[in-house]
């Protein structure tokens, strides 16, 4: 079921349809554009039991990935606000760069642009499994291809996940006694190749900033709507 928040927000599209909530439930759900993949990609607000108490729900956010799926996860409001400041960076200079390019007929470059997106959750698909790689810090590209279209790129590099896939317990004796306790466990690396956001156009930025930042509203009002009832 799609919602289009924006402007409109009162009422969430997904609401807790029984009383007692399950280990994790959506709140809210909506979607938003990237043009180049003429696709729509999901913006999901998800509620567990730790958050009730913080003001702020896990906000994830669709990402293309070409050999499966993946999700940036949002789970703190100052993220949320610094992904956002990130975003309208990259726009500017974007919209900056596209003017030089188109002026001077450029063709064909991939420049990386002096943003970074810091310290973010991705979780992305291998072998139908969701993983996740912690920490990432990715930088915006400007991108032209061979016809001049300009893009503005937020890719990740190759994600990297281990998953445990056993564990063994070995003992060593001398002289009948136990003289070493060991326990080793074997680990499965997971790669996928980089996700992304790519945009055509500055609007999309502004679609996804201003549902993000609807988005935020949404939480501080729902919060402060609880707190009635204590």
């Amino acid at each position: 079921m799609r919602n289009t928040f924006v402007g409109r927000l009162a009422v969430p599209a997904l609401l807790l349809s029984a009383c007692l909530p399950s280990k994790s439930q959506i709140l809210l759900k909506d979607t938003y554009e990237m043009h180049p993949f003429q696709s729509t990609y999901g913006i999901f607000v998800e509620t567990r039991y730790s958050t009730w108490a913080t003001g702020w729900n896990d906000v994830w956010l669709d990402m293309e990935l070409t050999d499966g799926k993946a999700k940036v996860k949002l789970s703190r409001k100052k993220q949320t606000d610094t992904f956002i400041e990130s975003l309208l960076q990259a726009k500017d200079i974007f919209v900056r760069w596209r003017e030089i390019a188109k002026a001077n007929h450029v063709s064909y470059l991939s420049k990386r642009m002096p943003v970074k997106f810091r310290d973010l959750d991705i979780y992305f698909t291998s072998d139908d499994k969701w993983m996740v790689e912690k920490g990432v810090d990715i930088e915006a590209t400007f991108f032209v291809d061979e016809k001049g279209q300009c893009f503005l790129m937020v890719v990740s590099d190759q994600m990297n996940a281990s998953e445990k896939v056993g564990s063994s317990f070995s003992m060593s004796f001398s002289r009948g006694a136990i003289q070493r306790l060991g326990l080793s466990s074997s680990y499965l690396v997971h790669h996928s190749d980089g996700a992304q956001f790519c945009f055509s156009e500055p609007e999309e930025v502004d679609q996804l900033v201003a549902k993000l930042r609807a988005i935020e509203k949404w939480q501080d009002d729902y919060y402060k709507a609880a707190q009635l009832f204590q």
